[in-house]
């Protein structure tokens, strides 16, 4: 078959996701619609596919060749595509956490970058991510979550650097909180917001680089968003 209507994964992805040989995969967009895809292994060295299903995710989505996305294996058979319409390779990001949001991911999800011409680019398995939705008093200040601030060991530093899905930065200051008072994004957050577009109803998926570099993910649909399963080891 033709690469646009095969995906190649990588062999490590494919083992830390538990995928099985007979699994269809659910695909979800971020805006929350799903497809049906065959696993399926390719050719006589049995290269680990996404098959059938595909060739329809990538029209729906208007997936280029050329484009870049990241799959993560969020729960059981669901897999989270998001599409980046920039082309070349996939720029490392960085994260922060959160305090009354949703619950840090218990497992540690695997993510693949790649690219639209069936190319792998990297294998991601040790990021830690989770989901906040922005409130009103979230726009000058983010709270953060005291599980992941601890796992990432960001709440060692006194400063934190914030990255886009187009990769540019925002150096903001990070209060570590006094006891009862939860670790929260200094004022300069407003910038990010500012920049970002960022509202009240929008959700931020936060996703640890490397030490103290966040990769930030902004979902501007309204409403409850649907849950990444975030993982701190």
């Amino acid at each position: 078959m033709e690469l646009d209507l095969l995906q190649p994964l990588t062999r490590d992805f494919v083992k830390a996701a538990g995928i099985d040989e007979h699994i269809v995969m659910r695909l979800e967009n971020d805006d929350g619609k799903t497809w049906d895809a065959n696993f399926e292994k390719s050719g006589p060295r049995k290269i680990p596919v996404i098959g059938k299903g595909w060739p329809d995710f990538r029209k729906q989505n208007n997936l280029k060749v050329g484009n870049r996305f990241v799959i993560t294996h969020v729960q059981d058979n669901l897999f989270r595509v998001h599409v980046s319409k920039k082309r070349g390779r996939p720029k490392r990001c960085a994260k922060q956490s959160s305090d009354d949001t949703g619950p840090v991911n218990e497992k540690r999800p695997t993510v693949e970058e790649a690219t639209s011409d069936g190319v792998s680019v990297e294998n991601v398995e040790r990021s830690l991510t989770f989901q906040i939705d922005v409130k009103e008093s979230y726009m000058h200040q983010m709270p953060l979550n005291e599980g992941f601030a601890k796992a990432t060991g960001i709440n060692d530093y006194d400063r934190l650097r914030l990255e886009n899905n187009k990769g540019n930065t925002w150096d903001v200051s990070l209060w570590n909180g006094e006891p009862n008072r939860v670790p929260r994004i200094g004022r300069e957050w407003s910038d990010f917001v500012k920049d970002n577009k960022v509202n009240v109803g929008n959700s931020c998926v936060f996703t640890h680089v490397q030490d103290n570099l966040l990769r930030v993910h902004v979902i501007k649909n309204r409403g409850r968003p649907k849950r990444f399963k975030s993982n701190v080891g």
